[in-house]
C-alpha cells in the first residue's frame, strides 16, 4: 500500500484560545521568570552612564578607582562604547565584567567636571539580552555608586534630590548637582531650578546669573552629558534639590553631592552622595522602607518627601522591628512641586528625635518622591558614612532581578528585600517562591514570613551578600524591592536594585492573540498569526512590553500535564534569536502524516502576558488486507468482480471526498457503500470489476481514496489471455 498527502481539503481539530488553568499559566511565567525572559523592568539592553564628580577635585589617590560593572542571567554579547573608544566582548552567565582604568576608564579625567555645557564624557553598553550595569566611584575617605538604569526605561521628567551645601573651607566647597544623559539627538531639554535659599546669595557653579527660579535649556545628542550644581558656597542653606527637569525625548539624571557629613552640623564623616533617579511617571502615593542596618544603631535614617504637585498632602508612620509597635507618626503639606520635607530636622542635635527607624510606610494625595539618606559614622558612632538612593513606589516592585555585589575589596554587603503579597493569596506560597539563587529565602531566613510592616501586606528581609552576581526571582506573582549598601575599600555605597521605573500606565496588560490563517492547502501544515495589541491607558510609544523576544512559540513537552508530539519546531519568517516582533506568522508542520501529532504551546510578551493554544492531528487511516488488489488471469472480454472492504482505524470519523480509478478502460467501480462520512471501526465497501478488452501480460491501474488530510492508493493488478 502506497500512501501520500494530497494538497485537498481537509481537517483537524485546533482549539483556539485553549482555557488553561491560571495554575498553569502561573507556573508558566515562574518558569520564564526564573530564566530571566520576560518583565525585565529592571534591567535592559542599553544603557548610557557618565560619572558623576566625587570630592572637589582628583587628588591621586593610589588606591582611588573607578569601576562599571556589567553581568547577566545568561551569556551576553556587549559592544561597549568608552569615552568614544569602542570594542566588543562577551559575558558568560554569572560572570562580571568589570571595566576599568585598563580599559579606559581613567580615574583623573573620566569624571563629568566640566558645567553648563554638553559633553561626550559617556559610556555606552549595548547587549544582545537583558543585562544589569553599577558603577563604583571610590577614594581613600569618599566614595559611593548607582545601579544604573537602562536607556529604554527612561523618562521626560524628572525631580532633582541631593542634599545641603557643605562649605568646609573657602577652598573647599563641596556642592550638590546632578548629569543629564541624552539618549537620542536633537534632545530639548529645560531645567527649572528649584530648592532652598537665597538666590541673592547663592548661585550654580560657573554661573552667577542662575539661581533658584530661574531656567536653563539647552539641546543633548545621544551620548552627550550635561551637568548643573550649586556652587558650594553655604553650609546647611541652599540647595537645588527639587529642581524640574523635563525633556522632549527620554533622558538620563543622576543625582549626587560631591561630599556632605549628615546631619549637616557634624563636622566629620563626610563622603560622596549618588543615585541614578527615577522618572517622575514612575513616581506614586505609596512606599515603604526599612531602616539600614548600622550595626545595632536606633538613630534611624533622613528621609526626604518632595512634591511633584502642588498641595500634596502626605503622612508617615514607622515602627519597631521587633515589637512591631508604632514608634511615631508625621503628616503636613508640601505647598509647591518641588518642595520638600525632611523627617528628621537634621539642622539640630535633636535629630534623631524624629528620624525614621524600624519599618516605615508613607502615603501621600498626589505622587511623590521618597529618598533615604544614611547619617554619618560620626553621628552615631558606627561604621557607616552617608549614602542615599531612591526608594521604590510600592506599585513599582518587580518579578526578579540580578544583583551584583562589589568584587572589589568587599568588606560588607547587606541587602534589605521587601515583598508585596496581594490580599487574598496564600502568603507562605508567595514568600516560599522567593528564590536568592535558587534557594528558597524563607527556608534560609524563616523569620522573611513573620517581619511584616503593621497593617500591611508587606514582609521584609535583612541579609548579608557574599561578592559575586546573584539572581532573586519569584513565582511571577508576588513582587518585591531591595536596597543594596556596604562598604567597599572602607567607603560607604547604596543604591536600589529591584524596581520598575514605568509608569503604570506603561504596563502592557493584555495577553497576545493567536489566530490560525486560513486553509493551508497542506493539511498537515498549520499556521497562525500572533499578534500583541498591547493596552496602556497612555499609548503614544509602542513598548517593548508586547514584543516576543525569546521565541516566537514555546511547545510544550511532558510539562504542566501538558504533552506535544509529532510536529516539527515552529518556524517564522523571521531569525526570532535576532529579532523581537509584536506581529508575525508562525508555521507549526506535523511530522509523520500518519501518526497522530499534537502541540500544546504557548506565546509570551516582554511583560510576561501568556497565552496558551494548542492544535492536535488526526490521520485519517484505512486498513484494506490487500496492499495490492490482484484480479488474476481471466480471458480477453470477460470481467471479474472484487468487493473491496477499507477498515476506518483512525478512532474518529471523517469524510470520503472522492474515489478515482486512474484506468478506466479495464476497470471500473462498479458499488460504492458509505461513500460520504466513514464512522470510526466502520468499513468501507467497494466493488471494483476487471474487463480485458486486449491480451495483457500485466495490466495495472491505481485506486485512489481521497479522505480529509490523506491521500491514499492502491495498485490494482490483472492480465488477460485469448480464450480459444
Amino acid at each position: 500500500m502506497k500512501k501520500f498527502v494530497i494538497l485537498f481539503v481537509f481537517s483537524v481539530l485546533f482549539f483556539s484560545g485553549l482555557n488553561a488553568s491560571d495554575n498553569v499559566t502561573e507556573q508558566i511565567k515562574a518558569q520564564l521568570i526564573s530564566q530571566f525572559k520576560v518583565g525585565n523592568y529592571n534591567i535592559g539592553s542599553k544603557y548610557i552612564i557618565a560619572i558623576p564628580p566625587n570630592e572637589t577635585a582628583y587628588f591621586g589617590w593610589a588606591d582611588a578607582f573607578i569601576e562599571i560593572h556589567i553581568s547577566a542571567k545568561t551569556d551576553a554579547f556587549v559592544k561597549l562604547n568608552i569615552l568614544g573608544v569602542k570594542s566588543q566582548t562577551k559575558i558568560a552567565a554569572g560572570d562580571i565584567l568589570k571595566i576599568d582604568e585598563t580599559m579606559g576608564l581613567n580615574k583623573s579625567t573620566t569624571e563629568c567636571r566640566e558645567y553648563n555645557l554638553a559633553t561626550s564624557k559617556t559610556i555606552i553598553i549595548e547587549a544582545d539580552v537583558p543585562v544589569a550595569v553599577s558603577v563604583f566611584n571610590l577614594k581613600s575617605a569618599t566614595g559611593e555608586g548607582y545601579s544604573a538604569i537602562p536607556v529604554e526605561l527612561w523618562g521626560t521628567s524628572y525631580i532633582h534630590s541631593s542634599y545641603y551645601d557643605y562649605n568646609e573651607t573657602p577652598t573647599i566647597e563641596f556642592s550638590g548637582g546632578f548629569l543629564i544623559l541624552g539618549s537620542e539627538d536633537d534632545t530639548k531639554v529645560e531645567v527649572t531650578l528649584r530648592g532652598v535659599g537665597d538666590k541673592n546669595l547663592a548661585t550654580i557653579k560657573n554661573d552667577l546669573s542662575k539661581s533658584i527660579g530661574d531656567q536653563i535649556s539647552f539641546n543633548l545628542d545621544e551620548g552627550e552629558v550635561y551637568q548643573i550644581a550649586s556652587d558650594g558656597k553655604t553650609i546647611g542653606e541652599y540647595d537645588l534639590t527639587g529642581t524640574a527637569i523635563n525633556s522632549d525625548k527620554p533622558v538620563g539624571v543622576i543625582s549626587y553631592h560631591l561630599r556632605t557629613v549628615i546631619p549637616i552640623f557634624m563636622t566629620s564623616s563626610r563622603d560622596n552622595l549618588c543615585e541614578m533617579m527615577s522618572p517622575v511617571k514612575s513616581l506614586s502615593t505609596e512606599y515603604a522602607s526599612i531602616s539600614f542596618d548600622r550595626e545595632g544603631s536606633d538613630k534611624g535614617d533622613l528621609f526626604r518627601i518632595i512634591a511633584t504637585e502642588d498641595n500634596t498632602s502626605f503622612s508617615v508612620k514607622w515602627y519597631d522591628l521587633d515589637t512591631k509597635k508604632m514608634i511615631n507618626s508625621k503628616s503636613g503639606i508640601l505647598k509647591k512641586a518641588g518642595d520638600f520635607q525632611e523627617i528628621s530636622s537634621v539642622k539640630s542635635a535633636t535629630a534623631n528625635a524624629y528620624s525614621i527607624t524600624g519599618s516605615s510606610i508613607f502615603q501621600s494625595d498626589k505622587p511623590i518622591m521618597l529618598m533615604q539618606y544614611a547619617y554619618s559614622g560620626e553621628w552615631d558612632g558606627k561604621n557607616y558614612d552617608p549614602f542615599m538612593l531612591s526608594v521604590p513606589a510600592i506599585d513599582q516592585y518587580i518579578t526578579h532581578t540580578v544583583i551584583q555585589t562589589p568584587p572589589t575589596s568587599l568588606i560588607d554587603c547587606k541587602l534589605t528585600l521587601i515583598a508585596k503579597v496581594e490580599e487574598g493569596d496564600n502568603i507562605n506560597e508567595r514568600l516560599n517562591s522567593i528564590m536568592l539563587d535558587g534557594n528558597s529565602l524563607t527556608n534560609t531566613y524563616p523569620t522573611f514570613s513573620t517581619n511584616r510592616i503593621p497593617g500591611t501586606n508587606l514582609y521584609w528581609l535583612r541579609l548579608n551578600m557574599p561578592t559575586g552576581t546573584h539572581y532573586i526571582y519569584g513565582d511571577g506573582i508576588v513582587k518585591f524591592t531591595a536596597f543594596q549598601y556596604g562598604i567597599v575599600k572602607n567607603n560607604n555605597y547604596g543604591f536600589t536594585v529591584a524596581a520598575s521605573y514605568k509608569s503604570k500606565f506603561e504596563k502592557d496588560t493584555m495577553k497576545p492573540e493567536i489566530t490560525k490563517i486560513g486553509e493551508n492547502p497542506n493539511p498537515t501544515i498549520f499556521e497562525f498569526n500572533i499578534k500583541d495589541n498591547r493596552y496602556f491607558e497612555i499609548d503614544e510609544i509602542t513598548y517593548k512590553d508586547s514584543q516576543i523576544w525569546f521565541e516566537p512559540l514555546t511547545m510544550l513537552n511532558d510539562e504542566f500535564g501538558f504533552e506535544s508530539y509529532n510536529f516539527k519546531q515552529a518556524e517564522t519568517e523571521f531569525d526570532w534569536k535576532f529579532e523581537a516582533h509584536d506581529n508575525y506568522n508562525v508555521k507549526l508542520e506535523v511530522e509523520d502524516i500518519y501518526k497522530p501529532a499534537s502541540a500544546k504551546f504557548f506565546v509570551a510578551d516582554y511583560a510576561g502576558n501568556i497565552t496558551i493554544d494548542s492544535v492536535s492531528y488526526t490521520p485519517n487511516l484505512l486498513y484494506c488486507k490487500d496492499s495490492v488488489i490482484n484480479f488474476g488471469k481471466i480471458p480477453v472480454k470477460e470481467s471479474k468482480e472484487k468487493v473491496l472492504a477499507f477498515v476506518n482505524t483512525s478512532g474518529v470519523d471523517f469524510k470520503i471526498h472522492s474515489i478515482l480509478l486512474s484506468n478506466q478502460n479495464n476497470y471500473s467501480i462498479k458499488n460504492i457503500e458509505n461513500s460520504t462520512v466513514l464512522k470510526k471501526d466502520d468499513s468501507l465497501f467497494i466493488t471494483l470489476d476487471y474487463s480485458p478488452q486486449v491480451i495483457s501480460s500485466l495490466d495495472k491501474a491505481m485506486l485512489y481514496i481521497e479522505t480529509d488530510n490523506i491521500k491514499y492508493q492502491w495498485e490494482l493488478q490483472g492480465s488477460s489471455f485469448e480464450d480459444v
